[in-house]
């Protein structure tokens, strides 16, 4: 998994099945901190990984994906209790 922040690691991932629906789950206590200019990702000193489940939107409600082909965006809780929805996008816009 690849953070776009300077000086950020690369975090293996791996996906979980459960029973709210499958899960990105990244092995390494990532976390999301709120600052002036948005959210700072960082690390936890001690603790597992992070599970951070993928949804879709159906009739505005968000529901658990539970198959593979048809995972899309997932969620990320933040520090401060925010979730932060990460949907897929063109990749040039990620520069």
């Amino acid at each position: 998994m690849h953070v776009r922040q300077e000086g950020f690691r690369t975090i293996p991932f791996h996906l979980e099945r459960l029973k709210t629906g499958i899960a990105l789950a990244a092995d390494a206590p990532i976390r999301a901190d709120r600052t002036a200019e948005g959210y700072r990702f960082g690390m936890n000193e001690s603790g597992m990984g992070w599970f951070m489940p993928f949804y879709h939107i159906e009739n505005g409600r968000m529901y658990g994906v539970f198959e593979e082909r048809l995972l899309d965006g997932f969620q990320m809780l933040a520090s401060d209790g925010i979730n932060l929805n990460y949907e897929p996008t063109d990749a040039a816009r990620c520069a």
